[in-house]
């Protein structure tokens, strides 16, 4: 193949990534059943000074929430080559946009690493998928004993006592979770000698996570605890702005709630923004109380919440990080990979 075929080929992959990003934005967009709802909720209160200010508010975060991001995956990427914050944001949200219409999000680690030249690039993704463990670990940390308390609150008073040692014990296992991350690198290490050598390569690859130090690691888990608290700020105050509730406080346990049972969920069927909303409306309804029905208001406010902020947190930074798919250099992380394969 010659040098200009793979360059048309790759110019050619490159608007193709771009096309499916945008077309799968665009089709969740028109096939939101709520769609109406969405519009008639965020026009009817649109100009008023709270609406100006909570949008202004959440979109901040938005950028915050993918600059605590960009900062946690350079940390990452440290042992391999030094990046600058703007070329990590960058990163990140060309990541995005790769990943919106991949399955289980794989395309994300592609993407950051795409975006910039890598000695080793699967060293690179392997670290990035390590970042993901961690919010994972973040997620599950704080949404597991959310659901519990949630559902064990509508027991008969009599269990109250042995719902609350359960609920406790489950904290066990994720502090367990949670000091297990910070030795990632002693266990790969350990790992590796159990690999038979006769798959080098594997034993190879599995080096990806030990030069990172424990310190690194707890930064990690630092910044996707932030990270978490970012986007949970932002859907409380989507949701009291329309009119869910109106204190703040009370929000934060089913949101965490409704962030785990979406984590559990296949990434496919959370294609479907209706499945979204669906898992907050019966998150909430159990959170406010299975004997009463919410009002039309509520359940409106639930579905557009869930909606406006797929829009701002996910299809707005996809589409920005679709300028960043065009410095995709294929020939360099191709070349790379084989080169080390070979070697």
């Amino acid at each position: 193949m010659t040098k200009v075929t793979k360059s048309v080929l790759f110019l050619l992959l490159k608007v193709g990534l771009i096309a499916a990003a945008y077309g799968y934005i665009a089709w969740q967009l028109t096939s939101m059943h709520n769609l109406h709802q969405v519009l008639k909720g965020v026009g009817d209160r649109l100009l008023s000074a709270e609406a100006i200010l909570t949008f202004l508010i959440v979109i901040l975060l938005m950028f915050l929430n993918w600059g605590i991001e960009a900062k946690k995956w350079s940390l990452l990427m440290t042992p391999y080559k030094a990046i600058r914050f703007k070329q990590s944001y960058g990163a990140v949200l060309a990541g995005l946009t790769v990943s919106v219409f991949t399955p289980n999000r794989i395309g994300e680690f592609f993407g950051r690493v795409l975006s910039l030249s890598f000695n080793n690039p699967v060293f690179a993704m392997l670290s990035t998928i390590a970042g993901s463990i961690a919010q994972l670990m973040v997620t599950i940390v704080l949404g597991l004993p959310a659901a519990l308390y949630i559902y064990f609150i509508h027991m008969p008073r009599s269990q109250m006592p042995i719902d609350s040692i359960i609920i406790a014990v489950s904290f066990i296992p994720l502090i367990l979770l949670i000091l297990l991350f910070q030795y990632l690198p002693v266990i790969f290490r350990w790992l590796a000698t159990l690999v038979p050598s006769k798959f080098r390569i594997v034993k190879y690859y599995m080096r990806a996570f030990t030069p990172h130090t424990q310190m690194h690691l707890n930064l990690v888990l630092l910044f996707s605890f932030l990270r978490y608290g970012v986007f949970t700020a932002q859907y409380v105050l989507l949701l009291c702005f329309f009119g869910v509730s109106n204190h703040y406080l009370d929000l934060f346990v089913p949101v965490a709630a409704v962030f785990f049972i979406m984590m559990a969920i296949p990434s496919v069927a959370l294609a479907e923004l209706g499945v979204r909303s669906s898992v907050a409306l019966s998150v909430f309804s159990v959170w406010f109380g299975l004997s009463s029905k919410l009002s039309d208001d509520v359940t409106m406010g639930i579905m557009v919440s869930a909606s406006v902020l797929w829009i701002i947190n996910i299809a707005i930074p996809a589409f920005i990080g679709s300028f960043y798919v065009g410095q995709f250099n294929f020939t360099d992380f191709f070349g790379k990979i084989v080169g080390k394969w070979r070697s």
